[in-house]
Formats: structure tokens, sequence, C-alpha cells
């Protein structure tokens, strides 16, 4: 793969974390709700019942960029809006901050621009992910499936 497209991502390499990404007090996990990811539009980041790594869905990335990602696409937080959207990755991540994310030692994951932080409280399966004002609850806490 190195060779034949040296650009594509490969899910488990240079990242710290991938798989499913959950929210262990709901058992919610980001998701594509059945959005087709290369249609390459805008896409909204869903929550769907945890399905233990058998939901291709549910599977995301954390990269060493601060990305949470795809193959091409990135969860993004923009200001104006507290949903949380998949767009494409920018290709060099420090050109689209809004796509930066610290994953705190707490299990907080807090967008680098808005400084919020995602946040289950009151969704549920089907609703978009969000962003709001870091609490430091169980709806605010995220794990992903493996971490390296």
């Amino acid at each position: 793969v190195d060779n034949v497209v040296p650009e594509k991502f490969i899910p488990d390499r240079n990242v710290t974390g991938y798989g499913y990404l959950r929210n262990p007090s709901s058992n919610l996990c980001v998701d594509l709700v059945g959005q087709n990811e290369f249609d390459r539009g805008y896409l909204k980041a869903g929550l769907y019942s945890c399905q233990g790594g058998h939901s291709g869905a549910q599977i995301f990335s954390y990269a060493r960029t601060k990305q949470i990602r795809r193959e091409w696409g990135c969860l993004t937080a923009t200001s104006g809006s507290e949903h949380v959207k998949f767009l494409t990755c920018a290709p060099h991540p420090q050109d689209n901050v809004a796509q930066l994310w610290e994953h705190t030692k707490d299990g907080e994951i807090k967008n680098v621009q808005l400084g919020l932080c995602m946040d289950v409280q009151g969704l549920k399966n089907m609703d978009t992910l969000r962003v709001i004002k870091c609490q430091h609850t169980p709806e605010q806490l995220w794990s992903f499936e493996n971490y390296l």
C-alpha cells in the first residue's frame, strides 16, 4: 500500500486510538448513521447504539495529527453550530483547526479551536453529535475501542 497509494489512510497506523468511539454512560457510539461517506458532501456525525465493532460506520481513528478520522473524512466542529460534522480532512491538519481534537487522559474529547467537548446528554440513536462547554460529566467521557 505504501508504494501504490502512499497517501492512503490506514486506520491503525500513525494513530493513538482506533475502533469504535464510545460514550460509556450512554453506550452511544459516533456513527455515520446510514450516510454514504464517499459522497463527500455535508455529513453529520451521528450517534447510534454501539455495535461492538460490528458496524463499519462506527470505526474511527484518533490520528497523531489530532484528527478523528476515517478514510477521507474528519470530525469537524465549527463556530455557530453545536453539531459536529463529518467533512473532508484538511491535507495539512494545522490548516483546519476545526478538525483538531484533544483527547484528555480523563476521557474528554475537546475541539482545539472552540474549546468545547463532545457531549451526549439528552441525545439518543440517530441524533447528531454535539459539542458544548466542558463540564466533566459522564456524558462527556469517551473511549476508543483500542489504544496504541
